[in-house]
């Protein structure tokens, strides 16, 4: 096995991307949709480690504004595609990601946090995650509007 490296990852990686991810995940990459996966790839924001010139793990940020209370929209990284092929586990992929991104995060200072929904949230502490919430309800009357100047981009905002 070769030391274990980290780079940024070009748009002809994204076949090898999805193919990461979704062995990471278990999930069958014939059926991801390239196309959705594309819209939301931001390559200068994108890590990918690599054992010699093989891709086995991923992590991402997307460019995201969070509405903070008495803040309005406010810059976040939102961390996403953290994948380690399932073969290249346990041998320090995921640290080393996590600890390039976040120092990349830190030196650019482009947003105040980076936030995190992971599907194993446990295993994020050690790089300074925290859960911020873990359940909430919310009942709104029909008519209610979104907050003037928020924009709702692409993604579908139901009532």
């Amino acid at each position: 096995m070769a030391e274990l490296t980290t780079g940024p990852v070009t748009d002809d990686l994204l076949p090898e991307i999805m193919h990461t991810f979704g062995s990471a995940f278990l999930r069958d990459t014939e059926k991801m949709d390239a196309d959705w996966f594309r819209s939301d790839f931001e390559a200068r924001r994108f890590t990918g480690c690599f054992d010699g010139d093989e891709l086995v793990g991923t992590a991402a940020i997307l460019t995201r504004d969070m509405t903070l209370p008495g803040v309005g929209p406010t810059p976040v990284a939102a961390v996403t595609t953290v994948a380690v092929k399932p073969w290249h586990r346990r041998r320090g992929a995921a640290t080393l990601l996590m600890h390039v991104q976040l120092h990349g995060l830190h030196e650019e200072q482009l947003e105040p946090f980076a936030a995190l929904w992971a599907s194993e949230g446990a295993i994020y502490g050690r790089f300074g995650y925290g859960v911020a919430g873990n359940h909430s309800d919310i009942n709104l009357p029909n008519g209610v509007p979104f907050r003037a100047g928020i924009d709702l981009g692409k993604d579908r905002a139901r009532n």
